[in-house]
């Protein structure tokens, strides 16, 4: 893990990219003279962690990026250990989501290590709730897993989390139109997700489709093979699959917001890591042989370097 947590945070991987560029100039902005860096769009929480890390630990930037990516690996194999086939959990995961997570963005690979740590541990609610609130105060994006949290026990009740995917699909609809239409957008909403959405208005990732078909069907067979009979670790593989088909339902209402499509994807899939190989599940094997063939896709189109921002149709 420690050569993992190297290879991201020395951007060995992936060479210099856009990202780890803003990451590593304001590391090096932060100064006795100015404490929290150059003025960027970074959470506080996260200017506070690294300046702790530049004025105290005086550690370099890559050092600092490794040590948090180590944080964040630990966390995510600790809760693939306690899975059945965590071996295969944890391969995939690296051949997938580890080179766009932990070796592109940091934060939010961070953050969301630590909001799947809270609902694991959600039966300590000081605990759980720390963690909680450190995820979503290192990266505001993941505000949505606040009322997750809240409700909870109502969301591990199975027919009331299909209603309430449901209400969130209609809102989701409701927002996304609001965010197109109003001037709400270009005051108020981060303009880097601006430039995908007005300047792109034909944007259409057909690389996607059959991704979010695949775990359409993921999600169905799993909300309908739920065993009834009780389980050890039942709500939290019922709070996993809220997570992973919620996050899922944005990501469709968001499709051609290709930024947001992605993060809602990326954030909602270790929900299915953390639920597809639970052995309580009737057709288990079905559930499984679809699991695989959402990482298999995942990986044909990562070895091809299929283009993710930059398919479009013409409408006119």
């Amino acid at each position: 893990m420690i050569i993992l947590s190297l290879l991201a945070g020395y951007n060995v991987l992936l060479g210099q990219t856009q990202d780890s560029t803003v990451y590593g100039n304001y590391y090096n902005s932060i100064t006795y003279d100015n404490p929290l860096g150059d003025e960027i769009y970074f959470e506080y929480l996260y200017k506070i962690l690294t300046s702790f890390s530049r004025l105290v630990l005086r550690i370099d930037y890559e050092v600092y990026a490794a040590v948090l990516i180590f944080i964040s690996l630990s966390i995510k194999f600790y809760l693939f250990s306690k899975r059945p086939y965590s071996l295969y959990l944890i391969i995939a995961y690296l051949l997938i989501m580890y080179p766009m997570q932990e070796s592109l963005a940091l934060r939010i690979a961070v953050s969301v290590s630590f909001i799947f740590l809270a609902f694991e541990f959600r039966s300590k609610r000081v605990a759980s709730l720390c963690l909680l609130s450190f995820a979503i105060f290192l990266h505001y994006s993941l505000i949505l897993m606040a009322p997750i949290w809240v409700f909870y026990s109502l969301l591990v009740d199975k027919k009331r989390a299909i209603k309430l995917l449901i209400f969130a699909f209609v809102s989701g609809v409701v927002f996304y139109n609001f965010f197109l239409h109003s001037s709400f957008v270009s005051q108020y909403i981060d303009a880097r997700l601006i430039g995908y959405v007005i300047s792109n208005p034909d944007y259409f990732n057909i690389w996607s489709t059959p991704h979010v078909l695949l775990l359409s069907v993921l999600s169905y067979l799993l909300y309908a093979n739920i065993n009834d009979d009780d389980f050890k670790g039942k709500d939290t593989v019922l709070i996993f699959i809220f997570i992973g088909v919620f996050h899922l339902i944005l990501s469709v209402v968001f499709f051609n917001v290709s930024m947001l499509h992605m993060r809602f994807i990326d954030i909602g899939i270790l929900g299915f890591y953390l639920a597809s190989t639970n052995s309580n599940f009737r057709n288990k094997s079905l559930i499984r042989l679809v699991f695989t063939a959402v990482i298999a896709y995942e990986i044909m189109t990562k070895t091809l370097d299929v283009p993710y921002l930059v398919t479009t149709y013409v409408t006119r």
